[in-house]
């Protein structure tokens, strides 16, 4: 357990943190598409490419869904390509919920997310008794709006000056220690999430 009598700020990564994500689904369903080798693209942390462009909002989902069929030299459907890449979500549970609505009784939390819209319209609805995920949060950062992305210390930084926060006096949990690392040079607290060690284990 972590002492959080310091802590009046808590920040969420989204994917691998508060839900459940498999990397390895959304590889498979492009393979099946017909895209060789998408490991190039779809990495853990932070993706490349295409994927990259789409996440820090450079391009949009239609750029994406064309950018998709010109890789794999096929006539795909935009809802195919949606389905491949929203694959790798794989569950919220309903305790991680409670645990930060709990959190929010005595703290101030918040999501930072390397995200696109293409996710978002996916994982809104993911959280039981919300209309929307982003209303589990007191306030929600996603890097396709803010057309950045971790581990850039500039997002770091924008959220602190937004949100007015004291860093030393924030915590940040993240499943990718270059975003972990980018967050501990401004000053915050952090955890890094493993397969053995989840937010319920450190927060409940």
């Amino acid at each position: 357990m972590i002492e959080l009598s310091s802590i009046e700020t808590i920040i969420f990564d989204l994917g691998g943190v508060v839900v459940d994500i498999d990397l390895q689904r959304s590889i498979n369903a492009f393979k099946r598409l017909g895209i060789s080798n998408p490991e190039r693209f779809i990495r853990h942390g932070v993706h490349n490419d295409i994927f990259l462009k789409l996440e820090t909002g450079a391009i949009s989902d239609s750029e994406f869904y064309e950018g998709i069929r010109e890789l794999a030299g096929r006539n795909l459907s935009d809802d195919a390509i949606r389905l491949a890449w929203c694959a790798m979500f794989t569950s919220l549970p309903n305790r991680r919920v409670k645990i930060i609505e709990n959190l929010r009784m005595r703290y101030k939390v918040l999501l930072l997310s390397n995200t696109n819209s293409i996710h978002l319209s996916r994982f809104d609805a993911m959280a039981e008794g919300y209309g929307s995920l982003s209303h589990l949060f007191d306030n929600v950062y996603y890097s396709f709006r803010l057309h950045d992305n971790k581990p850039n210390l500039s997002i770091f930084k924008r959220v602190i000056e937004m949100e007015k926060i004291i860093p030393e006096k924030t915590l940040f949990l993240d499943d990718a220690k270059k975003n972990i690392e980018a967050a501990r040079k401004t000053g915050m607290h952090t955890m890094l999430i493993t397969p053995d060690r989840q937010m319920e284990d450190i927060l409940s």
